[in-house]
């Protein structure tokens, strides 16, 4: 890879602790980083914070916010079109806050090697294939959560990173489903030695801290695991805002209450996260 622009939609009322601890340990792997803010109407907001924490990467850029036509548009293909248009890399990488690998390093070195023979790679979601579709495509698709694609082979693209059901898509599906049709191969990181034991989309971690606290009878995804990513969180070394500390030490108390027979500190999970 010859040069590499991540691009991050980052939720303004929401922090991922673990995840700035992640970008000042692994900035150098990229070019550059792109960060732009996203809002859903929440009335907390730490992008004014989450900027200054990580003000001293020395590649990162961060595009403001602008509105766009609710309801009608899709944020994230708002979000990453634009991005795109400060995107100098050969290849475009998305990474997402809860993408989540035991080895970084192993990672980045597989993903180093196929990118000599694949110009699309990540990891495999899966999402509900339209009936009018043509029956060879597969319904899997590169996730947002580890997604890189050459920019060469994008640009041939709808560059349409929507979520639409209609067309039985999730975000960033359709990108998928256009190189499908171009029957080129897709390199996935479950079929190359990188199972859900070690590498995993963990899901819902803004979900969780916007609803969790005043939604009764909430239904965690994945609750165990967030409960060891939340009491991570809380601990982790890096700047921290006082409300949204707060709200994890709520958050933590809750998930005590819940999860009794786990501990986070021997808890064999708990690796993903230190």
């Amino acid at each position: 890879m010859k040069s590499k622009s991540l691009i991050i939609t980052w939720i303004t009322a929401c922090d991922y602790p673990i995840f700035r601890r992640w970008l000042k340990r692994h900035y150098s792997f990229f070019d550059e980083i792109i960060i732009t803010w996203s809002e859903h109407f929440r009335h907390m907001k730490f992008d004014e914070f989450i900027e200054k924490s990580l003000s001293d990467i020395p590649n990162i850029k961060f595009i403001p916010f602008e509105e766009y036509e609710y309801g009608v548009s899709d944020w994230r293909n708002i979000s990453s079109n634009r991005m795109l248009k400060h995107a100098t890399g050969e290849w475009i990488i998305s990474i997402e806050q809860d993408f989540i690998t035991k080895d970084w390093n192993k990672l980045f070195d597989a993903v180093t090697e196929a990118s000599k023979t694949y110009e699309i790679l990540g990891f495999q979601g899966h999402q509900g294939q339209a009936s009018h579709q043509e029956p060879y495509l597969t319904g899997n698709y590169v996730h947002p959560a580890l997604f890189f694609i050459k920019r060469s082979l994008l640009e041939k693209t709808s560059k349409d990173f929507s979520a639409d059901p209609k067309r039985g898509a999730d975000h960033f599906g359709l990108i998928t489903q256009d190189i499908e049709r171009m029957k080129i191969p897709i390199w996935y990181t479950q079929e190359h030695g990188f199972t859900e034991a070690e590498t995993l989309h963990q899901g819902s971690i803004n979900h969780h801290y916007l609803n969790a606290l005043e939604t009764p009878g909430f239904n965690f995804h994945r609750g165990e695991l967030f409960y060891i990513y939340n009491y991570y969180s809380i601990r982790v070394d890096v700047p921290q805002d006082d409300k949204f500390m707060e709200l994890m030490l709520k958050m933590d108390a809750k998930l005590k209450l819940m999860f009794p027979d786990i501990d986070p500190l021997t808890d064999s999970r708990s690796i993903f996260f230190k």
